[in-house]
């Protein structure tokens, strides 16, 4: 019998718009609604994968790390994961922050991430969490370009 294993996610992200502070801007919603979508821009991640997070987040605690280069080190919160999908629910529209709509980018999020809140996470413990090619996340964060990462346990 195969066993599944638990799979977070791991979000590459930049404060590309002048004036956002992307974590605070989505903490500050989180805080004040209890929850709030993070869009991510470009190539998101197949049907298939999105399906099986959204099962799993009902039923096992599940992460999302934000992670971003700060100098020479990486930074990093986490997040539970409550929920994952291709297109933002139209009743949630409230819980994203408005810098999407004032730079007009919400068509062109891939994939959406609903999330309660952030935690800053040591930088050991970074250093700490594998990918499944068996790298520790900081040393794959530097050999791949991509934004998004799993972690396997």
């Amino acid at each position: 019998m195969k066993t599944t294993l638990k799979r977070d996610v791991v979000l590459r992200y930049t404060d590309k718009y002048e004036g956002v502070d992307t974590i605070k801007e989505h903490a500050a919603i989180a805080k004040s609604q209890g929850a709030v979508w993070i869009g991510k821009i470009g190539r998101g991640i197949g049907a298939g994968s999105i399906k099986k997070l959204r099962e799993q987040c009902v039923l096992v605690d599940t992460k999302l790390y934000m992670v971003r280069r700060v100098n020479a080190e990486y930074e990093c919160f986490e997040s539970k994961l409550l929920d994952i999908c291709g297109d933002l629910p139209s009743k949630d529209k409230a819980l994203v922050p408005q810098y999407y709509r004032e730079n007009n980018i919400m068509n062109f999020v891939q994939l959406w991430l609903k999330v309660d809140g952030f935690e800053k996470v040591d930088s050991q413990r970074v250093r700490e969490l594998v990918v499944p090619s068996g790298l520790n996340l900081v040393d794959a964060l530097k050999k791949s370009p991509a934004s998004i990462f799993f972690l396997e346990n």
